[in-house]
């Protein structure tokens, strides 16, 4: 029989679930096989690659917010000659 710890590792996995991942991680167990060690190492290198992508993304996420929130700013300080030429 599978070891349990695995099979919800992968379906935290497959789903994407950063949360149950961490929880999972937090719990590893005894691994009753070499086997089981090596495919749960496997899936933590996965599961690394997962947080990484998160974190690319997030970091992607606020430059983009920071760069429209200092769009904003230069838009609404009054410095006029930066965007309208008519004057």
């Amino acid at each position: 029989m599978k070891n349990k710890w695995i099979q919800e590792f992968k379906i935290a996995l497959i789903e994407e679930n950063l949360e149950r991942l961490t929880a999972l991680h937090e719990e590893i167990p005894q691994f009753a096989t070499l086997a089981e060690a090596e495919e749960a190492q496997a899936l933590i290198s996965q599961a690394m690659e997962l947080f990484q992508r998160a974190s690319d993304k997030t970091k992607t996420a606020m430059e983009q917010m920071q760069k429209a929130l200092k769009f904003q700013r230069s838009a609404l300080s009054g410095d006029r000659s930066r965007f309208d030429k008519s004057y």
